[in-house]
Order: structure tokens, then C-alpha cells, then sequence
């Protein structure tokens, strides 16, 4: 084969694979914060008074889009089991989009739910099933340079 023809067979799958990335990329930036209870750094290790499952860190911090054209899409997070400080990761690790959110914390073993699936009430958003309730939300404007001093305080009530 001619060193041309070997060069064209292998520019075109690059070409295929390549095609359309970056274009709709949203620009990601560093959000990270501190849970706290009563004030003082919280720690999620505390939380539990059941054995969590191997792997299972017993705390999430979700962040679900509030507005936009890709509303309801959630981002998780790095949480610090010792220390309660957190940090969005987004899809790609490198942070979340600008924009509003409504951030929820969960505590305790993934997949046990606290209530019945699909209902608000008074209390808060509906349970995400094998999440259960939310311990605490909070609503929140990611500017374009991001965020790193978040604070989100447990409610005592719900931190049992």
C-alpha cells in the first residue's frame, strides 16, 4: 500500500471519532463546599448508627438543574466522610455547568428509602427511590467562576 492510501485509512476513522466533540460542551467550573450541623463541620461518618454497606460512604450530595434547557439533570459528588467537605465532580470530573441548582443530601445507606416514592409533601421534594428523603436542601446559583465556600447545614431533625 502507498504510504497516501495508509495515511487516508487512517485519518478518516479519527475524522469519525472526533466529529461533534466539543461543539455542545458545556464550560464546567470547581464548585466545593462544607456540610455542617449546628454551625460546625459535619461528619457524614457520624450519621449512621446502622453498618453501611462495603463501599457505601453513607452520605450523597447531589445537584440537580434548576433551570435551563437540561433541567432535572443531576451531578454527584466527592464527599469527605471525615470532614463533610464536598466537591461536585459533574460528568466528566472536572466540575459542574454555571447556572441554579437545587442541591440535596442524602445520608445513610444507599437504597433504603425513607418514605413512599413519588409524593411531595410539606416537607420537601418527593424521595428518590433508593435514596429516601433528603436531609437537607438548599437552593443555589453557581456563578461563572464557580464556588468554593458552599455551606449546607444538616437539619437535626432529619439527621438521625
Amino acid at each position: 500500500m502507498s504510504s497516501r492510501l495508509c495515511s487516508l485509512l487512517l485519518a478518516v476513522p479519527l475524522l469519525v471519532l472526533t466529529s461533534g466533540c466539543g461543539s455542545d460542551s458545556e464550560k464546567t467550573v470547581a464548585v466545593k463546599g462544607q456540610l455542617t450541623k449546628g454551625g460546625s463541620p459535619f461528619s457524614p461518618k457520624q450519621a449512621s448508627n446502622k453498618p453501611l454497606p462495603p463501599g457505601d460512604p453513607g452520605v450523597r450530595v447531589v445537584f440537580k438543574r434548576a433551570d435551563g434547557p437540561k433541567i432535572g439533570e443531576e451531578f454527584g459528588s466527592k464527599v469527605d466522610n471525615e470532614s463533610g467537605k464536598f466537591e461536585a465532580i459533574g460528568a466528566t470530573g472536572s466540575g459542574i455547568p454555571p447556572g441554579k441548582y437545587t442541591v440535596l443530601v442524602y445520608l445513610g445507606a444507599y437504597g433504603v428509602d425513607d418514605g413512599p416514592k413519588g409524593k411531595s409533601g410539606p416537607s420537601g421534594p418527593a424521595p428518590i427511590p433508593g435514596q429516601g428523603k433528603p436531609t437537607a436542601t438548599v437552593e443555589v446559583t453557581i456563578p461563572p467562576e464557580g464556588m468554593t465556600d458552599l455551606t449546607i447545614e444538616i437539619d437535626d431533625k432529619k439527621a438521625k
